[in-house]
């Protein structure tokens, strides 16, 4: 089952392979299989495949926010 992501969604990346690309990020341009995120915690930017996000839950945001 493919995701849909919109721009501004916020997701959590696990990637396995890239410990740097854990934790929340916001969508900035979304495309079909990879997608632009930023990184909320260091405002870094990636292309991330879809397999590695899942949307955040709201919870997950507030946390993020607060650290």
């Amino acid at each position: 089952m493919d995701m849909e992501f919109k721009e501004d969604d916020y997701v959590m990346v696990v990637h396995p392979d890239y410990p740097e690309l854990h934790g929340l990020a916001r969508v900035i341009k979304p495309r079909n299989q990879i997608i632009r995120i930023e990184l909320c915690g260091d405002k870094t930017r990636w292309l991330a495949s879809t397999e590695f996000l899942r949307h955040a839950s709201e919870e997950e945001i507030r946390a993020a926010s607060k650290s």
